[in-house]
């Protein structure tokens, strides 16, 4: 079910790019990155209409409504994501037996978003963007401090508040839009 997404995605917003008029290597390759971005936030029982919805509108509304590859106020691929969620809540509402931290971090599971399902394997592609200076150190982190100061602040673990799969796909895959 998540190669099927992932493919799905990537192939649809390259697409519709495609549809488009957008036919040069950088936004193909833009637009493979927003699709791929946008399977990691999907859940792998997102009907195959609604990853095109969701392409669709990463592609249209994200990308070209704001001018293009770099023009866009929000990142393409959560502007699909909005999208699917608002007109079909349904899709992301079927939740799993609840797991122990450690298997969350180590295992994905059926029904959680694909990017945010392993923390063990978010953390992994963030140390290879570091390690290969693909992206910029300060901005996550600085994302990270930020989110664990204000958990000391509202009285809560920040251990348990910044190690999950969706604070660290946020700080080093959304935020530095590598």
């Amino acid at each position: 079910e998540a190669v099927r997404v992932f493919v799905l995605t990537v192939g649809f917003s390259c697409g519709s790019q495609y549809v488009f008029g957008r036919k040069s290597w950088l936004q193909a390759a833009s637009a493979a990155f927003a699709g791929g971005l946008l399977a990691l936030l999907l859940p792998a029982q997102v009907p195959w209409q609604g990853i095109a919805l969701g392409s669709l509108a990463a592609s249209w509304v994200g990308q070209m409504v704001f001018g293009g590859l770099g023009q866009n106020i929000f990142h393409p691929a959560l502007i699909g994501y909005a999208v699917l969620f608002l007109l079909a809540p349904e899709w992301f509402s079927q939740s799993s037996e609840q797991l122990t931290r450690w298997s969350q971090w180590f295992l994905i599971r059926q029904s959680a978003s694909l990017g945010t399902a392993s923390f063990f394997a978010v953390i992994f592609s963030a140390a290879v963007l570091l390690y290969k200076r693909w992206i910029s150190r300060l901005p996550p982190f600085l994302y990270l401090a930020a989110l664990g100061g204000l958990s000391i602040c509202l009285g809560r673990n920040p251990f348990d508040e910044l190690v999950n799969g969706s604070i660290f796909l946020a700080a080093f895959f959304f935020l530095s839009d590598p």
